[in-house]
């Protein structure tokens, strides 16, 4: 626990805050699964900034070869620090026309002034049942120019 404790501590004492400004756009994706078995995702999620502390995202996941799967995503990012914000997001799933909801919190650690990683950590919602679920987000930022 201690050793935890202190790498945490040392991964936030060196980070690098790079606060997307306004019109910056942000490209997402994610690595999911049991901590032992860490894998990327398909999907990618495409965001806009419309202030330095608000992003819209939208975002699909296609299956391309014996996958009949289609999902749409829209969400949003709220920052209540440089580093800490808050995401929602909206997904359909076209083969089971479901409707999912998700909502956390992730704290980005920036790499330098154009890529994060983001440990997240929130709620899904979907048919009635109410999971929580761990992520390792991606974030990479073009700036305005």
């Amino acid at each position: 626990m201690n050793l935890k404790f202190t790498f945490i501590a040392l991964i936030l004492s060196l980070s690098i805050f790079a606060q997307p400004q306004k019109g910056s756009l942000l490209l997402e994706g994610q690595l999911n699964g049991a901590w032992t078995s860490i894998a990327p995702t398909n999907s990618g999620v495409f965001g806009i900034y419309l202030s330095e502390n608000f992003a819209l995202t939208i975002g699909s996941e296609v299956g391309i070869i014996d996958d009949e799967t289609f999902n749409a995503f829209v969400g949003s990012r709220v920052h209540f620090t440089e580093s800490t914000l808050l995401y929602t997001d909206i997904i359909y799933n076209d083969f089971s026309e479901e409707i999912s909801i998700g909502l956390g919190i992730g704290n980005r650690f920036y790499a330098n002034d154009w890529l994060a990683f983001e440990p997240r950590a929130g709620f899904v919602y979907i048919s009635d049942i109410l999971r929580f679920q761990t992520m390792i987000g991606i974030s990479v930022f073009f700036e305005q120019p």
